[in-house]
């Protein structure tokens, strides 16, 4: 149901029930979480860009010289990346500044990608927050999933996708 309608307090409530589980395996919990986040935005996307030419790959495999990596959401224009999206459950210092180095590194090989973070749940100082926002676009789940023209109408200078 939650990925039919996209409700997003449906996903809120099923976020909190898969954390009331217990297991002898949490990390198990945290990627099943992780993988839940990313399919969510990635339909989000997928049912909002009105174009046939753009595609949004999951787990998109991204190769700069040597060095292999996947990135959490990729959208592809006419095969080519145009924005690179990492989802986060948990948004904290070190998962952001392990995000915004890939980000970066992706954006050095080509200058023409757009980056974003999208997050669920803030874990960090807000002045952080801020500074972080002027390197990579910073969304917040609850506000992609009301407005997900979000990406294409942020301010932010990573920011231009074609999304109605």
């Amino acid at each position: 149901k939650l990925m039919k309608t996209l409700d997003y307090k449906l996903f809120k409530e099923v976020m909190e029930e898969i954390v009331k589980k217990k297991t002898k395996t949490p990390q198990y919990i945290g990627r099943f979480r992780s993988t839940m986040m990313e399919e969510y935005v990635a339909e989000i996307l997928r049912r909002k860009i009105n174009n046939p030419s753009i595609k949004v790959v999951r787990q998109h495999e991204m190769t700069i010289g040597e060095y292999k990596f996947k990135v959490d959401i990729a959208v592809l224009e006419e095969g080519k990346i145009k924005h690179i999206i990492e989802c986060k459950v948990e948004l904290d210092s070190s998962r952001l500044k392990t995000a915004i180095g890939e980000l970066i590194l992706a954006k050095l090989h080509n200058p023409n990608i757009k980056i974003h973070i999208v997050y669920y749940k803030p874990e960090i100082s807000i002045k952080l927050l801020k500074l972080a926002s002027k390197i990579v676009n910073i969304i917040k789940l609850e506000d992609l999933a009301r407005k997900p023209s979000i990406i294409e109408n942020s301010n932010h200078q990573t920011s231009n996708m074609n999304i109605r």
